[in-house]
């Protein structure tokens, strides 16, 4: 199944830089991915986040999962476009392999703290510090 949404900056004067994440608590049956094809929207400009689910096992008895998609869109004042490290630094695939390695910890009790990223230029970067800094499991 694959669904697209169209995502609209709706300001007059703010950009914006968008992430998705992806959640899914039963990666055994199912498959989840997501895309936008933007990242960087400036005013007024749209782009199309494609949310797929595939069922990679046919279950023998009743599965369910819970499978949902969480869009983190970080205001970007005029003139200050592509400084707010959201999409400069982690690809689309950084976050999902995250968010997989999240889902996989959290059954066993284990909460994933942090995901770095080493640059080319030796420069350490958060995913905690930067795109998921507003989450709520990050606030405890």
């Amino acid at each position: 199944v694959t669904a697209e949404y169209i995502v609209q900056n709706v300001s007059t004067d703010l950009s914006a830089d968008l992430a998705v994440s992806v959640v899914n608590s039963n990666t055994e049956y199912f498959r989840i991915t997501s895309e936008l094809t933007k990242t960087s929207l400036t005013a007024g400009e749209a782009t199309t986040l494609t949310l797929t689910i595939e069922l990679i096992k046919t279950p023998l008895t009743e599965v369910s999962s819970t499978i949902g998609t969480q869009l983190e869109s970080m205001p970007v004042q005029p003139g200050e476009e592509g400084s707010s490290g959201l999409t400069n630094d982690f690809s689309q695939d950084d976050i999902d392999a995250t968010t997989m390695v999240e889902q996989i910890l959290k059954p066993l009790g284990i909460e994933l703290y942090d995901h770095y990223l080493v640059k080319s230029n030796g420069s350490v970067v958060s995913l905690r510090e930067t795109i998921w800094m507003h989450r709520s499991s990050f606030h405890k």
